[in-house]
């Protein structure tokens, strides 16, 4: 299982997490670059200013839209993640939190009908 962590980050704030985790874990860890496999046992950062998708078990990029509005890269992740595990479910996220509450919520379409293992913190 590859690790795949989206963090809420202010588009001018370079994150630390990367860095954080390797002198953490053994588990090799990654800032996610463009069209990235994912990998067992290998931690996936997202970097700054970016929306996250999968498909096929590839990591893919794309900038963050422009605007004042709320940014939510996890909401983008779990569609696009969603979408991919269509065929190969595993477990369907527990609400445990009112984050987690706000995310099952708003990505019910996408996870309808889908099963997938996502651990909010």
């Amino acid at each position: 299982m590859g690790f795949v962590l989206v963090q809420h980050l202010d588009p001018q704030h370079e994150s630390v997490l990367t860095q954080l985790l390797k002198r953490a874990t053994p588990i090799p860890v990654h800032e996610v670059t463009n069209n990235l496999r994912v990998e067992a046992n290998n931690v996936y950062v997202i970097p700054p200013n970016a929306n996250l998708g999968i498909s096929e078990g590839i990591l893919t990029l794309k900038p963050r839209p422009r605007g004042r509005g709320a940014h939510h890269p996890i909401d983008v992740f779990f569609e696009s993640l969603a979408q991919d595990r269509r065929e190969r479910p595993a477990t369907t996220p527990k609400p445990s939190s009112r984050i987690s509450q706000r995310l099952r919520r708003r990505n019910s379409r996408a996870l309808r009908g889908n099963s997938l293992l996502c651990v909010v913190p």
